[in-house]
């Protein structure tokens, strides 16, 4: 174990697996061998290699290799029976704000997107965009598969000629059809006002009703969510609002629930925060797409390697909610001390309800208190680390269950 937490240490998006050495933050200063994924195996001492060749296999699988793609050296430490890992159902996307990166090189653009795949991004929110750049940026969206999974992106602040003499549909619209793979481009959902008043319900429901018109979605963010119920499409309120009533009184009322966190990616330097967010906390609370600000102050950084884990822990945690699905579907009946098929199960299930009933709805909740570092005083919180953040014992219990409910290797 100690092994692959000095695997996870080394390279950025290496493993899916974390490491929380002594409550510091391994990954921050994780990038002092850039040779590659397989430089790490061969520095491996011979009575590591299996176990960093296992966990290297393991990763690989995580990420869609199969025995036949998997790299020759590593069939050997391959898992005979891996778990299902199912991709992520709900999205996780990132603010890619043009006026503030600049009209970037495609090769620079396409590293971001990638960083951003690679780390389990499914969608972007793009700000501010031309439709050249929208054309171009969008086509190697799809080339990098940032876009492939989760069929939407979000568009907004495009105070630009091309959106002034058309609607958003007809943009939208314009610009796929003059791209390389018109066939393969997602829905877009039109961002609206950012963190609106309360008691603009007229115009909201003015320009939704316009959007509509064209068949564009609108997406709003606001301080008084609860005032634009049923009015936008899609309600996205910032985390540490979010409520289950809050959630349910959305639902209720014919909108969609997505969420979205100021930090920790404003600054990207906290590795647990990002981590949570994107983990237990989005697989507790459910939103349809936790969307994170902003990409230009996150890139290359800890938050984007605590994204990255975070995505897994929640594909983790639902692969184990989808197989006690199926279980409980094949076998039921009140659970037997005698019967293994009802009672693991049964524990199982009782392990992943207290974990959800554990997560609080603020994910702020219960961190210490820290002094002021950053230039916005009401981020202070940013620097501190989540009451809950002993998330590799979390994916080991998961991995554990896992192979009890479904008889694949534990590989945690």
């Amino acid at each position: 174990m100690k092994l692959i937490y000095v695997i996870a240490t080394a390279i950025p998006f290496l493993l899916p697996i974390g490491c929380e050495i002594n409550g510091a933050d391994a990954h921050s200063d994780g990038d002092y061998i850039m040779e590659g994924r397989w430089r790490l195996w061969e520095l491996a001492a011979p009575e590591d290699k299996a176990a960093a060749g296992r966990a290297l296999a393991v990763c690989l699988y995580a990420e869609g290799y199969t025995a036949e793609t998997l790299p020759d050296f590593l069939i050997e430490y391959a898992p005979t029976n891996p778990p299902y890992i199912p991709p992520a159902d709900t999205g996780v996307g990132l603010f890619y704000d043009i006026q503030k990166i600049g009209d970037q090189r495609p090769d620079a653009v396409r590293m971001d997107f990638r960083e951003m795949a690679q780390a389990g991004c499914t969608t972007l929110t793009l700000f501010a965009y031309s439709t050249e750049q929208t054309i171009k940026h969008m086509d190697i969206a799809i080339e990098e598969g940032l876009v492939s999974d989760f069929k939407v992106v979000m568009m907004g602040n495009c105070q630009e000629s091309d959106w002034e003499k058309s609607d958003p549909g007809e943009f939208w619209e314009a610009a796929r059809l003059k791209s390389k793979y018109p066939d393969k481009w997602p829905e877009m959902v039109y961002y609206g006002w950012d963190e609106i008043d309360g008691g603009k319900q007229e115009g909201v429901q003015d320009f939704a009703d316009k959007l509509h018109a064209g068949g564009i979605r609108l997406a709003q963010t606001s301080w008084v969510t609860r005032d634009y119920i049923g009015i936008a499409d899609i309600l996205i309120p910032v985390v540490y609002s979010c409520t289950a009533e809050l959630r349910a009184d959305i639902e209720a009322g014919g909108s969609e629930f997505w969420a979205y966190s100021i930090g920790p990616f404003h600054y990207g330097a906290n590795y647990h925060l990002a981590r949570f967010m994107a983990g237990i906390w989005r697989w507790k609370v459910q939103p349809g797409v936790f969307l994170g600000w902003s990409y230009m102050e996150s890139q290359g950084s800890a938050a984007m390697r605590g994204l990255k884990d975070g995505c897994f822990d929640y594909r983790v945690l639902r692969a184990l909610e989808m197989a006690l699905d199926e279980k409980e579907n094949i076998v039921s009946g009140p659970p037997q001390r005698s019967d293994d098929d009802l009672f693991f199960p049964s524990l199982a299930r009782k392990w992943l309800e207290n974990l959800r009933a554990d997560i609080p709805w603020d994910p702020y909740a219960g961190m210490p208190p820290h002094p002021p570092v950053m230039v916005r005083p009401q981020l202070h919180l940013e620097s501190g680390i989540p009451a809950m953040a002993q998330f590799d014992q979390y994916r080991q219990w998961a991995g554990y269950w896992l192979s009890v409910i479904t008889g694949c290797d534990q590989i945690w």
